[in-house]
């Protein structure tokens, strides 16, 4: 619209400019003062023949060229020198100024325009918003609801800043879930598996109150539950440790020779056989010091309950496998908690945690006997 007013003022003037040069260009050859050609253009002979409210703005500004009346009208005037005297040339264009005229119909136009320009703007930012904050609400329902925190839920939102904010809470969550579940299971063992070995000691040391000799039994119980007791805190502290859960791939064969050459019982016992049928680029995912206690752990158990003095350790593409012959046969799954023999004096927590250990690896562990020979078996991920 103020393009529009300056062209329209743009073009009065130079139609009053061009006939004020036609003027005083004719009067220059003619010496005749001519009148002007256009209806609207009127010439006068002195700023006092102007309607006075004219003059008077005249002589307020002497440089003003277009003035307003009382009535309305609209006119442009053009000062011209003839033989040293002032005329003045005024254009009343208030019949073709079409600005005015059209100023109801484009403001209009120009409003609905606008209106509908912010609806378009408020439609599309609400639409905008609405898809922006979807992925937050549905996060924020998420934590809201712990248990819809399953893993891998962040893989679901948008790789922007609510992408990491949600990987963020979920390594969070499961931190926090792993270190309690952590802190649940030592607990458990803790305070479930370690009271028969403790009742054991404090008998033999009931008894050593009133008879300071013990028995050839009675040493045996105290040395087999105190090496038990030992070998269990020490795979459960590990176990409850947050760096149990730091992972590396290294070679079976390198951890097994290890332990195999620095086991304290095995070292002692010159009749004991272990056949090894282990590639020696085998590679497994473990903890280290998990993997040298469950070693340690069947191990041991293999010298105390083998029949034949033998075991056998062996590996294919994905398994793992220790086996020996046995004279006892367990009618529960020696993998869980508390299973023996009813004549030892044990924990009964060699195989469980063995299974613990497994399960921080993720690895699945079952038992199989055929006639008198065990197998324990341990699938590995790799």
């Amino acid at each position: 619209m103020g393009y529009s007013w300056i062209v329209e003022d743009n073009i009065f003037n130079r139609i009053v400019s061009e006939e004020a040069a036609y003027i005083e260009d004719n009067y220059k050859k003619n010496q005749i003062l001519v009148r002007p050609r256009a209806p609207f253009l009127t010439l006068y002979d002195e700023w006092n023949q102007l309607p006075q409210e004219v003059y008077l703005q005249h002589l307020k500004d002497l440089q003003q060229v277009e003035f307003k009346t009382a009535d309305g009208t609209s006119i442009y005037v053009q000062p011209l020198a003839i033989d040293g005297s002032m005329v003045v040339l005024v254009a009343d264009i208030s019949k073709y100024e079409v600005g005015k005229d059209y100023l109801p119909v484009v403001f209009l136009s120009l409003l609905v325009l606008l209106l509908i320009i912010i609806s378009a703007a408020l439609i599309t930012a609400y639409l905008l918003a609405k898809n922006a904050i979807k992925p937050l609400k549905t996060l924020t329902e998420k934590v809201h609801i712990p248990s819809t925190l399953e893993k891998g839920f962040a893989e679901e939102f948008p790789s922007n800043e609510i992408g990491v904010l949600a990987k963020t809470i979920e390594d969070s969550f499961h931190k926090v879930q792993s270190l309690l579940k952590r802190e649940e299971d030592f607990t458990r063992d803790v305070s479930h598996e370690l009271r028969t070995p403790i009742t054991v000691l404090k008998n033999v040391v009931s008894d050593l109150k009133s008879n300071p000799e013990l028995s050839a039994m009675q040493l045996k119980y105290l040395v087999e539950n105190t090496n038990q007791m030992e070998q269990t805190i020490a795979t459960l502290l590990a176990l409850a440790r947050e760096e149990s859960g730091k992972l590396s791939k290294i070679k079976f064969m390198d951890i097994l020779e290890d332990c195999i050459v620095s086991h304290y019982e095995l070292s002692k016992r010159g009749d004991f056989v272990i056949d090894l049928e282990v590639a020696p680029e085998f590679k497994v995912i473990v903890n280290e010091n998990l993997l040298k206690l469950l070693i340690n752990n069947l191990l041991s158990n293999a010298l105390q309950y083998s029949s034949t003095n033998r075991l056998l350790i062996k590996t294919d593409s994905n398994t793992i496998i220790f086996e020996n012959d046995t004279s006892y046969i367990h009618e529960q799954n020696p993998l869980e908690s508390n299973v023996k023999r009813n004549s030892s004096h044990g924990l009964g927590l060699g195989l469980y945690l063995v299974k613990r250990v497994c399960q921080a690896f993720d690895w699945a562990v079952d038992s199989s006997v055929e006639g008198k020979r065990f197998r324990l078996i341990m699938k590995i991920e790799k």
